[in-house]
């Protein structure tokens, strides 16, 4: 998801009460109880309108408000608004309506995200046997190369060879 906070807020600019405000970064971060710093990953911003919103809201809430729409532009209460937005319970209702969405099985991306696990465990494994046969090799101080470095061919040595009888 792309939050657009690393960019330049200049489109954000409002004028109140005679002084410019603008959006600014510590909006994206919220700071727990326990001095630790959480990312708002719901938290969008419209570098097109100079806006705020929240994205579960937009897309979930039947009622609007500042949050579901890109409206929300008001710098100098900014932080008391988006902690009072994410403590609300329709934003939480929005964002439980979201993980559960993104957990169902039927969707695109988990699609996609079971495909990458499985070639990442693909490749793990073609790494452990790598690793297992270079250590075979050297715990016998056996020479890894043979007369050509040719997959198939009966000289190529005891490393390709060994690989091949794995695979």
């Amino acid at each position: 998801m792309v939050q657009n906070n690393d960019g330049s807020f200049k489109n954000s600019e409002r004028l109140s009460c005679g002084q410019k405000r603008y959006l600014s970064k510590s909006c994206f971060r919220r700071e727990l109880h326990n001095g630790e710093f959480v990312n708002r990953e719901w938290l969008l911003y419209s570098p097109s309108t100079g806006s705020v919103f929240c994205f579960t809201c937009t897309l979930f809430s039947s009622k609007h408000s500042n949050f579901s729409t890109t409206e929300f532009h008001d710098w100098k209460n900014a932080l008391k608004c988006i902690s009072g937005h994410e403590n609300g319970s329709k934003h939480h209702k929005n964002m439980l309506t979201y993980s559960s969405r993104q957990r169902e099985s039927g969707q695109l991306d988990s699609v996609l995200l079971k495909q990458l696990h499985n070639e990442q465990l693909y490749w793990q494994n073609v790494l452990k046997r790598i690793v297992a046969v270079v250590k075979f090799l050297s715990s016998r101080g056996l020479p890894f190369r043979g007369n050509n470095e040719t997959i198939g061919s009966e000289q190529n040595g005891n490393y390709l060879g060994t690989l091949e009888l794995l695979s």
